[in-house]
C-alpha cells in the first residue's frame, strides 16, 4: 500500500494498519522520508525491526527533496494528529552533513530527524520540550540504519536517556512567519501549493472572529484582490470561483473551484496573504 492511499485512509486507519498483529502498548513509529524509491523507508524499517521485533511501523509520507522549508511545513501537518508518545523517523537530505538529533517536544511527541532546520515548523507549533544530539559525521546509509535503530530501542525502552545522547539547548532553526491580527486585516502568507493549484496558508483558524463559515472574505494575494466565501465544502460554489476552507489539521487554504488558484492568481510560496472582512 503507497502512501497516497494511506493518506486517504487518515490517521485512525494508519494506527489500525500499523498495530495489526503488534503488541498494543508499543507507540507507532511514522517515517517520514525524502526518498523517491522507498529504498531509504525500507532500510530505517530493517533497521527497526531489528532493534524491536514488535514495533508498529508506518510509511507515513515522502517529502519533498531540495525545497527544507516546504518538508518541514508539510511535516509539520502531517503530525498534528498523532497523540502523545508517537516516534516520528526524519529522513532528509544529506544525512552525513548533520548531526543527528532526537526531541521531544512539549506535546510529547519523539522526532529522531538530522539537525537542518526540518523541525522548526514542529517546534514552533508543539514547542521545544528536550533534545540530545546522537552522532556526527555518519554516511548516508549507515545514518539511516543508526534513525532506525535508534527508533527501535526508543519504542522498546520507552525512555530517550537509554539513548546515550548530550543535551542540546537550541536547534538549526529556518525562518517561521506567523499570521497575526492587526486590526481588521489578518496578515499571513502561502506555506505550501498542492498539485492541483490550491493555496494553502499559515493562517489558523479563529485568529479572528468574523472569520466564520457563511462570511465573504476579502483576500490580498501578491499583487491581486478577490473576494471569497468562507465555506465547508468548494462545491458549494460554481466553477472557476475562488473559496476559502479550513484543512483538518486547522489551515486556511484557497481553493479555485474546477481550477488552479495558483495559476490564476499568479501566485507562489511565500507570497504574503492578506484578509479582511
Amino acid at each position: 500500500m503507497n502512501w497516497r492511499r494511506m493518506a486517504v485512509l487518515g490517521t485512525a486507519g494508519l494506527l489500525l494498519l500499523a498495530g495489526c498483529g503488534k503488541k498494543t502498548d508499543q507507540p507507532v513509529i511514522a517515517l517520514l522520508t525524502d526518498d523517491e524509491s522507498g529504498q531509504a523507508s525500507a532500510q530505517i524499517q530493517g533497521a527497526i525491526y531489528g532493534a524491536d521485533a514488535q514495533a508498529r511501523v508506518t510509511h507515513l509520507l515522502r517529502l519533498p527533496t531540495g525545497d527544507m522549508k516546504q518538508a518541514a511545513y508539510l511535516l509539520d501537518q502531517a503530525v498534528t494528529r498523532f497523540p502523545a508518545g508517537t516516534i516520528f523517523v526524519v529522513a532528509t537530505g544529506d544525512l552525513a552533513k548533520h548531526p543527528l538529533l532526537l526531541v521531544r517536544t512539549a506535546a510529547k511527541k519523539y522526532y529522531l530527524a538530522p539537525d537542518d532546520g526540518v523541525l522548526s515548523f514542529v517546534t514552533a507549533r508543539e514547542g521545544l520540550g528536550k533534545a540530545w544530539q546522537l552522532d556526527r559525521g555518519l554516511s548516508g546509509k549507515a545514518g539511516l540504519d543508526y534513525l532506525g535503530a535508534m527508533a527501535g530501542l526508543l519504542a522498546e525502552s520507552g525512555k530517550p536517556e537509554n539513548l546515550n545522547g548530550a543535551e542540546v539547548r537550541t536547534l538549526e532553526t529556518l525562518p517561521v512567519n506567523l499570521a497575526h491580527l492587526s486590526g481588521r486585516t489578518i496578515a499571513g502568507e502561502i506555506a505550501h501549493i498542492d498539485e492541483e493549484g490550491t493555496l494553502l496558508t499559515n493562517i489558523p483558524e479563529k485568529l479572528a472572529s468574523w472569520m466564520k463559515e457563511g462570511n465573504l472574505l476579502r483576500f490580498t494575494v501578491g499583487r491581486e484582490n478577490f473576494s471569497a466565501p468562507l465555506v465547508a465544502n468548494a462545491a458549494e460554489v460554481g466553477p472557476g470561483r475562488f473559496v476559502a476552507l479550513f484543512t483538518q489539521e486547522g489551515r486556511l487554504k484557497i481553493v479555485r473551484n474546477k481550477g488552479s488558484a495558483a495559476k490564476q492568481l499568479g501566485a507562489a510560496v511565500g507570497d504574503a496573504v492578506l484578509i479582511r472582512p
